[in-house]
């Protein structure tokens, strides 16, 4: 990892709790925080109209990590939901995720039924052109755009509904929702190889045990390779970050054990935020041939109510990942209510050589009472 420049003392350092939620600072224009709380108002409502189907639900879940990247990065976000909450497929093509929802019609007037069926056509059509782009072998999806086009809309409402369902009732239009489908399925396909396998398994007692054992083999080898390398491509691990850690974060205080040393994780994530010239929402750090993984920044769902709430700060937390044999990886967590502090211990075994290490290379100068949190000796000056 190339080695980034950083002042002593960072600029944007420090918790801030203007809105009773402690967190580091989210630099963004005015503008794009108005921009960003239209957008996510708008989103609350497509999520509330996608609950009953659990699989579109799903996927709007992960598109959202796309606003977080655009605002957190000052890109420029979509124009509309629809563009911001498209699937992306084959050559180029992109279809909005509400395109898939079933939706049962409501009684209307001949008048608003014949508006409504217009603009079902039109959004088809549309529909169709994009299909046709992703699966340019379908042919039967230029025939149905040549009916679509050729389909007498002029006539009185139950004309207009013949003309529809007997469109509607033909083989072609049977193949076009296999396609719609199947574009549906090729873009979960693409999620699912393009992201980290997960192991959900807490940890128990035992498994512990066992870490601290492997932890304490791997700092022996660490001599040798030391760099802590930047993973460049953060979205693989994006599904370990959608939601807030439940330890190690700004949201808690019993892994830390007061306000002074939380304060110290915030400034210690803001400095490494400072110590890098291309904003990402979180980061994913390890070593070379190590099996543990450290992932830090803002969480996702923590981040959009920020903006929405056009807060300054937001939260932030860390999330020790492990390497598994099947190349699945297991988030270190336990459950363990009436005696953590085994589980607590290993999270430092595991955090300590990143912590030691990221201090050295970006030339953080922490606190020296940060880095004995994790029994880190202060780098000599």
């Amino acid at each position: 990892m190339a080695e980034a420049e950083t002042e002593s003392e960072s600029p944007n350092s420090g918790m801030f709790t203007a809105s009773g939620v402690p967190g580091a600072v989210v630099n963004l224009e005015p503008e794009r925080r108005t921009r960003a709380r239209e957008l996510l108002e708008g989103l609350e409502a497509l999520m509330t109209r996608l609950e009953a189907d659990e699989r579109l639900h799903d996927a709007a879940t992960l598109l959202k990590t796309q606003l977080v990247d655009e605002f957190y990065a000052n890109g420029i976000p979509a124009n509309n939901l629809s563009h911001a909450f498209s699937l992306h497929g084959p050559n180029k093509s992109q279809l909005p995720v509400e395109v898939f929802q079933e939706q049962d019609a409501q009684p209307v007037d001949a008048a608003a039924f014949q508006n409504r069926t217009r603009l079902k056509v039109r959004r088809t059509l549309a529909t169709v052109r994009e299909l046709q782009n992703a699966y340019p072998e379908r042919t039967e999806l230029l025939e149905l755009a040549g009916l679509l086009d050729d389909l007498d809309l002029d006539g009185t409402a139950a004309e207009m509904l013949q003309n529809v369902q007997e469109l509607t009732n033909t083989g072609v239009f049977e193949r076009y929702l296999q396609a719609k489908a199947q574009f549906l399925s090729d873009w979960e396909q693409l999620q699912e190889s393009s992201h980290a396998q997960s192991d959900p398994a807490p940890f128990t007692p035992e498994d512990l045990m066992a870490t601290m054992q492997a932890l304490h083999f791997q700092e022996r080898r660490l001599v040798n390779h030391p760099e802590v390398i930047r993973y460049k491509d953060y979205h693989y691990f994006r599904r370990f970050n959608l939601a807030c850690d439940r330890t190690v974060s700004s949201l808690h205080t019993e892994f830390w054990g007061d306000d002074a040393m939380r304060e110290h994780f915030i400034d210690f994530v803001q400095r490494i935020r400072d110590g890098f010239p291309n904003p990402t929402p979180f980061f994913v750090f390890r070593f070379k041939d190590s099996f543990t993984y450290l992932l830090l920044g803002s969480p996702d769902d923590r981040l959009l109510a920020s903006l929405a709430e056009q807060s300054e700060q937001a939260p932030v937390h860390a999330k020790l990942l492990l390497r598994q044999s099947n190349h699945a990886y297991r988030e270190l967590f336990a459950e363990l209510e009436e005696a953590p502090s085994a589980f607590h211990n290993c999270l430092k075994e595991a955090t300590r050589p990143f912590v030691n290490q990221l201090n050295t290379q970006l030339g953080l100068e922490l606190p020296e009472e940060f880095t004995q949190f994790f029994n880190v000796e202060a780098a000599a000056e």
